[in-house]
């Protein structure tokens, strides 16, 4: 049979081991969370420029089909 003082060493590393898995689980979801934040705000940015893009192509078309009409 294991002695109390046994368990009770068993029990202190369990919980101490316990509280290290949620320290690290807890630094792992923050770190999450700031990617994912950074991903967010990257996204955004990406919308605007993809937008931007469209916008230029459409004004660069215009100008080369402009400048083809008034050649012909």
């Amino acid at each position: 049979m294991v002695s109390e003082d046994k368990l009770v060493e068993i029990i202190e590393k369990q919980t101490k081991i316990s509280t290290q898995i949620e320290g690290r689980l807890s630094s792992i979801d923050n770190k999450f969370e700031k990617v994912l934040d950074k991903y967010g705000e990257f996204h955004s940015d990406m919308k605007v420029m993809k937008i931007l893009l469209v916008i230029m192509v459409g004004l660069v078309g215009a100008i080369f089909i402009t400048s083809l009409t008034t050649i012909i």
